[in-house]
C-alpha cells in the first residue's frame, strides 16, 4: 500500500499482517480522492476506523490541514503511528486510540468539526445506528461537509436509512461501495 498523490506521493505505507484489517485498495482510494478534489484543501478531516491509516494520511499528503484518526485495535494504532512517522506533515495528525462511538462523544464534547469524514467500520460491525446518532447528533460534521461511508456492496440500504443526509454519489468498485453524503 502506498501514498497515491501529493507531498507524500510514492511512500510505502506499512499494512497489516493476515486478514485483521480489511484495508482500502488503492483504487477505491483514488477514485475517492478524485471524487471529492480540491474540497479536501485546508480541510479538517476524519477517518473513522481508520485502520492502517492509509485514508486520513493520503488526505494529509493531498492537503488536508489535520486529520484525525481513529481506531480502537492496539496494532492498528501502533501501524498508524508508524505510517505517520513517513509523512512530512505528522503535526497535523492525531490520533484517538478508542472505539468510534466515544471518539465521537469525545470529539463532540471538544467541540470539535470535520469538513469531511471517512467512515470504514468492519463489515460486521453491528453499532453502525450509534455512530449515526452520535456523529450528527454531536455537530461533528460542519456545514457544506462530506460524509463518505466505505461498505459492502450488499449493504446500501442500510446505510441510506441511517444518515438523514442527501445522498451526493454512490459509487461500486467490485465488492466495495462508497456512499457520499453532503450537508
Amino acid at each position: 500500500m502506498r501514498v497515491i498523490a501529493g507531498s507524500a506521493k510514492g511512500r510505502y505505507l506499512k499494512t497489516p499482517r493476515g486478514k485483521v484489517l480489511r484495508p482500502t485498495s488503492d483504487k477505491v482510494k483514488a477514485a475517492f480522492f478524485n471524487i471529492i478534489g480540491d474540497l479536501l484543501l485546508d480541510a479538517c478531516f476524519l477517518d473513522l476506523f481508520a485502520g492502517s491509516g492509509s485514508i486520513g494520511i493520503e488526505a494529509i499528503s493531498r492537503g488536508a490541514k489535520r486529520c484525525v484518526f481513529v481506531e480502537k485495535e492496539a496494532y492498528a494504532v501502533k501501524l498508524i503511528k508508524e505510517n505517520i512517522r513517513l509523512m512530512d506533515n505528522s503535526m497535523a495528525c492525531n490520533i484517538l486510540h478508542v472505539d468510534g462511538k466515544m471518539a465521537l462523544r469525545i470529539l463532540s464534547q471538544r467541540k470539535d468539526s470535520f469538513h469531511i469524514i471517512y467512515i470504514d467500520p468492519p463489515y460486521n460491525y453491528q453499532k453502525i445506528s450509534l455512530i449515526g446518532e452520535e456523529l450528527l447528533g454531536g455537530g461533528l460534521l460542519k456545514e457544506d461537509g462530506l460524509l463518505c461511508v466505505e461498505r459492502s456492496s450488499w449493504d446500501e440500504l442500510l446505510w441510506l436509512q441511517l444518515f438523514p443526509l442527501p445522498l451526493w454519489q454512490k459509487k461500486i468498485y467490485g465488492d466495495t461501495m462508497l456512499l457520499l453524503f453532503k450537508k
